[in-house]
């Protein structure tokens, strides 16, 4: 048993120092980069209308009321918070500085028929008599939102009517799914360019439950612009710190942002003539010029690194810029 443990820390000991060694060979650096949108805005789009199309048709009157006794909720509270909603939207695309034009047409009545579901796309005809009366050049649109409350209430209910509203209003809790549905039209090519669901959980008091659901209402709308805003986020690359004086003085000028004086030197160890610390130089080059901005003379670099050394890691770094490159096709392509 004892000889067991011991062959075993042997063998452990090694491995340990070796990933260590590994290791040290290389140094991480953060910075940003930006990413595409998850929804494309067709680059050129800069006047964008907001219209809610989620309130409840007078003509189904039966089944809202249905809808309002199953889910325990005031009739008004949908409507208020759907233009909660709207408005995180809007404020969120304001906000964002990608559209000099960004408005809401509260005036517009467009209904859904169907609470809870999603309806059938407004017809083109429609989109485009609204876009051009308004002179915008998209249309999103608040297509469904849709409150489930149910009441949590602890304590009987004789007990709680006796002691008054503030001891019910205090006593439970009320647990509320906010869904909303939205499309994003585009007259130009008669394309609808988004169709999503989102949806929240949402717990609160009794007491403080609308204006829990007002602000988490407001929030949704935020998040829904996110999806066609591009980005910003840091990113982790490793680069190499160590194979001989050279590699420690360019870590040097590195670690103090001086990223052109450390390339120069790795310029000059291309020319090593041993290979490992030509393909450290070259890899060290192309992280040097992604941070710069210059994707394709990185990925020049980093195939060049990967031929000559054949490390894992410049395949994987230049797979990365790759998938780069073809984000940056598509955010070129976005209005940003």
């Amino acid at each position: 048993m004892n000889i067991i443990k011991r062959y075993r820390s042997n063998i452990f000991i090694p491995v340990i120092l070796c990933m260590a060694l590994c290791s040290s060979c290389t140094e991480g650096v953060y910075f940003n980069v930006t990413e595409p949108a998850y929804v494309t805005i067709p680059n050129g789009v800069k006047r964008v209308g907001i219209v809610n199309r989620s309130i409840i048709s007078d003509s189904n009157n039966v089944r809202r009321s249905i809808d309002n006794i199953i889910s325990e909720k005031s009739p008004l509270l949908d409507k208020e918070c759907s233009m909660n909603c709207i408005s995180g939207l809007k404020a969120a695309l304001i906000q964002s500085n990608i559209f000099p034009k960004v408005e809401s047409f509260d005036s517009l009545h467009l209904i859904n028929s169907h609470p809870n579901a999603f309806p059938a796309p407004l017809p083109w005809t429609e989109i485009e008599k609204i876009c051009s009366n308004n002179k915008v050049d998209v249309l999103f649109s608040l297509e469904l939102f849709h409150t489930d409350t149910k009441v949590n209430v602890v304590g009987s209910a004789m007990t709680l009517l006796n002691a008054g509203p503030d001891a019910l209003a205090g006593s439970g809790t009320e647990g509320t799914i906010v869904k909303t549905g939205w499309r994003i039209y585009y007259p130009q090519s008669r394309s609808i360019l988004d169709e999503y669901t989102l949806g929240n959980n949402v717990t609160s008091s009794l007491m403080n439950h609308k204006e829990t659901i007002r602000n988490t209402s407001y929030d949704m709308g935020q998040t829904y612009a996110s999806r066609v805003i591009p980005t910003i986020v840091s990113v982790w690359r490793d680069f190499y710190i160590r194979g001989n004086r050279n590699f420690k003085i360019a870590r040097r000028m590195a670690d103090a942002g001086d990223w052109n004086s450390a390339a120069k030197i790795w310029q000059n160890e291309i020319n090593n003539p041993k290979r490992k610390l030509c393909a450290r130089a070259y890899y060290d080059l192309a992280i040097n010029q992604e941070i710069n901005g210059n994707l394709d003379s990185a990925i020049g670099f980093a195939q060049k690194s990967y031929e000559i050394g054949g490390r894992q890691l410049a395949l994987d770094y230049l797979n990365m810029l790759q998938n780069r490159v073809a984000g940056n096709q598509i955010l070129n392509s976005q209005a940003h």
